[in-house]
């Protein structure tokens, strides 16, 4: 019987050693891969580091034309990671491509529901000054952003305070494209409520078009982000049908040349016009 319990423990403690053996080849599989992760991450910091530190340093003196500064001392698109101005030219116009008919639709059914008596036309009204009002908007959060933040910035190594300016922007247009997906860093959901309670006919429309609403608060939030910013164009209507601004709107007539509704805004890069407003005539 003694020795049966005896060599019931010597198995025991066999099976418990081989099972601390792989627990620790496991363990040491985790570390290993633990580690090549912590130097992933400090590579990356170390990476991003050196780059913010070079955008500083290049951001000296207006005329400077390192990377991302222009010759007139302007900004130019920083990050790498941000969308660059014509790739927000084209979600602009595959917007109005492919959900300007549903957006139209929505606000009819919308309209159905609500028993407001709009006609087509200022449903488009509508949707100019939505857009009107996303842009403006998003202009101000962006402000209001860089306004609370700025003060906290500070760059001992100059005492010219252009210099610093300089630099500031700089760092804040980087970090603010770097960042321009973090919802929890920049919330866009005040922006859009904003919109919808000033647009009286959207405060209370259904998700679907509040999903498109956000959809051009986010579009116009890349505008206001671009470095030099991409601005919306709208255009007054007592004008001229020209071909050099303007794009006419399918249902227009194409024998006239008055410019009777704005139905779309254009965008504008550097005062150049890199999409055409689409008009009625």
């Amino acid at each position: 019987w003694y020795q049966r319990r005896v060599h019931g423990h010597c198995k025991k403690l066999d099976s418990d050693l081989r099972m601390l053996q792989e627990n620790s080849i496991t363990q040491g599989g985790e570390i290993t891969r633990m580690r090549k992760q912590l130097q992933h991450a400090q590579s990356a910091l170390s990476d991003k580091n050196q780059r913010i530190a070079s955008l500083l340093n290049g951001s000296a003196a207006p005329g400077n034309s390192s990377p991302g500064m222009l010759d007139d001392g302007s900004i130019a698109s920083i990050s790498s990671s941000f969308p660059l101005p014509t790739d927000i030219r084209a979600q602009f116009i595959d917007f109005y491509n492919q959900r300007r008919l549903d957006l139209m639709e929505a606000l009819d059914d919308h309209a159905e529901v609500k028993k407001h008596k709009l006609t087509e036309r200022d449903w488009r009204d509508v949707v100019v000054r939505t857009w009107k009002t996303a842009g403006d908007a998003c202009i101000q959060h962006c402000k209001a952003f860089r306004d609370r933040v700025s003060h906290t910035i500070q760059f001992a190594s100059t005492k010219d305070p252009g210099k610093a300016q300089r630099c500031r922007d700089r760092f804040l247009a980087n970090y603010m494209q770097l960042n321009h997906q973090n919802r929890t860093q920049f919330d866009l959901t005040p922006v859009e409520n904003h919109v919808v309670r000033q647009c009286v006919y959207l405060e209370d429309a259904p998700a679907k078009v509040r999903r498109l609403v956000s959809e051009m608060v986010w579009l116009c939030w890349l505008c206001t982000l671009c470095e030099p910013r991409i601005d919306l164009f709208v255009p007054s209507e007592v004008q001229t049908f020209n071909g050099r601004e303007h794009e006419r709107f399918a249902a227009s007539n194409p024998d006239s040349d008055r410019v009777m509704e704005i139905v779309w805004p254009g965008l504008k890069y550097k005062d150049e016009l890199i999409v055409k407003p689409k008009v009625k005539t």
